[in-house]
């Protein structure tokens, strides 16, 4: 909030009123504001159709996601600010990893789909993430520019059935602005000439909102965070400096103000926030700290935090108050800020509001069909892949679902361990160790053990009728597309995470893992892991470093597992969709079959020493049954004390 300058201003101009005693109507100021709204969304990565889970202020929310019903809700929205102010401005904003780490229907198109879906919906001015490097700046800009890809520019492993329908896929250029300050060329080349910017992209891009006197000027500047480079493969990033992203942001504050007349500000990042009952936490706090340093009279209003996939929604107090949102991730929720322009201060009035709203089914009735087309359309092109088969399944060691199908389930045992997180996390930890990961400075990683929250396990992996497993059943399995990382962490982090699995804000969330064994005693508060080893039961030691493969989303401390920041990053790996595909790939070159692997790498201890080995087979699903029984104890006991305390009042009239 910028009220300090809006009172000086204010205060001159009616000293000067007061002075002269009068006010000719052409020299009146200009007092008419411009209410605005800001609508964003961020780390969609291409989730045309997903549909998930979200957490808005603690309170979850299903079934939430899908194009079909983010263009309705931006669109309600909008209409809804437009009847309270016919004169408002609204624009629509992104803010990084709307492509990359895709699901199947986005990916295996380029993320095209996206683009076009985003486009659209009336998406004009974005920020470079970290997915948008995946496959090199120059894939992305080709995509946003609509032109034909090149064939050789996707290596020798491009499929000639994929090559057919990606060429021929209908494209146009986006109309978006993207704007990126801290991205700087190292040399002359094909980005451009060094020091600038790649691609001619802008630091910020000014919008006039208003008319005449009564307008006022905007800015938009972007800004990634400077980790990015660690998080995609070198050759994608090793033409470019990162600059720092303070400094980055307090230089052109400074220039908007002195040589643009800008004073209304608003960053949109791809960089770290949460958020708890409107106090603000994370990368972004820091930064805006270091840039109040660097500039004490910065115009900062508004940041648009991503990255993390957090819901964020808080004020940093400060000479200037600045709103902080996040949109969580994959379309699951969008930002609705609003605020209100003054021409005669060109700034806010105040710190702008604003709402983090879940994306929830609107009903058939109202999905945009227009956007559905392009959904329907990607899924089309795609089924000739996706429909392939990839492997075939030992039938013989898999369990039935109550459909009669063949699947590895992804329903736990007493001990929150599933076999099909089991084999998840094993197929991570094989591919970490047999792709030839390399860390910053070329040497070979090697990863210790693997380990992938439950939510990222959406489905049960099932086998068709011919005992075949599809690209498609694969990719259902993991379709997020978290990208997977080694991260180097102690041990007793390690031990401290896997306590995190009852003691993370009383959720409940559970991991799965390969290559370690954990004995443990209690639940809820009173969970301890009391022992764990590696698969040849060598103890691990709190003080030694291991080297861990995580999704991204554990490694910004999802679900509660605050202890996995405590990491080191050294390299980074694929999506996990795109790992758990060629790992049966890799299976079937070495005539494998894919089985499920047997459970009981959670062992409980009980108080009298001696170990619980439930079987998965009548054990499955325990938890929740366990909690229907609690409930259905619970109702028993509360009639049976009404009935108590009515005889005991009985009694007492008696």
């Amino acid at each position: 909030m910028k009220c300090w300058r809006t009172v000086l201003k204010a205060t001159i101009l009616l000293s000067l009123m007061v002075g002269s005693g009068v006010v000719l109507e052409s020299e009146a100021i200009a007092t008419n504001t411009v209410p605005i709204q800001i609508l964003s969304v961020n780390d969609f990565h291409g989730s045309l159709d997903s549909i998930g889970t979200v957490y808005i202020e603690g309170k979850k929310i299903e079934n939430t996601g899908a194009l079909k019903n983010l263009a309705t809700h931006l669109n309600d929205s909008e209409n809804q600010f437009k009847e309270k102010h016919p004169d408002g401005e609204t624009v629509r904003i992104q803010a990084g990893d709307i492509v990359g780490a895709s699901p199947a229907n986005s990916a295996l198109l380029q993320d095209e789909p996206a683009i076009r879906a985003f486009d659209l919906m009336g998406f004009s001015i974005g920020v470079l993430g970290n997915h948008e490097f995946d496959e090199g700046l120059k894939e992305y800009k080709r995509a946003l520019d609509g032109r034909e890809p090149v064939r050789e520019d996707f290596g020798p492993t491009m499929d000639d059935d994929l090559w057919k329908v990606l060429k021929d896929y209908p494209r146009s250029a986006s109309r978006e602005e993207i704007v990126i300050a801290n991205v700087e060329n190292k040399a002359d080349g094909e980005f451009g000439k060094k020091g600038e910017i790649p691609y001619g992209f802008k630091p910020y891009t000014i919008k006039k909102y208003g008319e005449g006197d009564d307008s006022v000027k905007v800015a938009y500047l972007g800004v990634v965070t400077s980790e990015f480079p660690n998080l995609v493969l070198a050759q994608h990033t090793e033409s470019f400096n990162v600059l720092d992203e303070a400094e980055t942001m307090a230089k052109y504050s400074k220039e908007l103000r002195e040589e643009q007349g800008v004073n209304a500000i608003v960053v949109i990042t791809h960089i770290p926030a949460v958020s708890s009952d409107g106090v603000v936490e994370g990368d972004v706090v820091d930064i805006m700290g270091n840039v109040d340093k660097l500039d004490p009279d910065n115009s900062i209003d508004v940041v648009f935090a991503a990255h993390n996939h957090q819901f964020t929604n808080g004020i940093i107090h400060g000479k200037n108050d600045v709103r902080v949102v996040q949109s969580v991730s994959h379309g699951k929720a969008y930002v609705d800020v609003q605020g209100t322009l003054d021409p005669s201060t060109q700034d806010f009035t105040e710190t702008p509001k604003a709402e983090v709203i879940p994306n929830t089914d609107v009903g058939e009735d109202r999905y945009n069909q227009d956007v559905q087309k392009i959904v329907d359309e990607a899924n089309e092109l795609i089924k000739p892949i996706t429909e392939a088969s990839i492997i075939n399944a030992s039938v013989e060691k898999m369990t039935k679902d109550p459909e009669g199908r063949s699947v590895v389930t992804s329903d736990s045992n007493s001990h929150n361990e599933s076999p099909l997180g089991n084999l998840v996390t094993d197929a991570q930890l094989y591919m970490a160790n047999t792709e030839g990961l390399k860390d910053a400075d070329g040497n070979e990683v090697h990863a210790d053990f693997a380990l992938t929250n439950d939510g990222g396990i959406r489905a049960d992996l099932i086998a068709d009728k011919n005992g075949e497993l599809t690209w498609g059943a694969i990719q259902t399995v993991q379709p997020f597309g978290n990208i997977l990382q080694v991260v180097e962490i102690k041990g007793s982090d390690l031990r401290s995470a896997l306590n995190e699995q009852f003691d993370n804000d009383k959720l409940e969330y559970f991991l799965q893992f390969s290559g370690l064994k954990m004995s443990y005693q209690g639940v809820g508060s009173n969970f301890e892991v009391t022992s764990l080893t590696d698969d040849e039961g060598a103890e691990i030691e709190d003080d030694k470093n291991y080297n861990i493969v995580i999704n991204d989303f554990l490694f910004g401390g999802g679900d509660g597992f605050k202890s996995f920041k405590k990491g080191k990053l050294v390299t980074a790996m694929d999506a996990d969709t795109s790992v758990f595909i060629n790992y049966f790939k890799k299976l079937k070159t070495e005539n494998k079959k894919v089985e499920a692997p047997e459970v009981g790498r959670k062992i409980e201890v009980k108080a009298d020493g001696k170990e619980n080995k439930d079987s998965p087979k009548n054990k499955m699903n325990s938890k929740k049954i366990d909690k229907k029984i609690i409930a259905t104890v619970s109702v028993i006991g509360g009639i049976i004390l009404i009935g108590l305390v009515v005889f005991v009042m009985n009694k007492k009239k008696k």
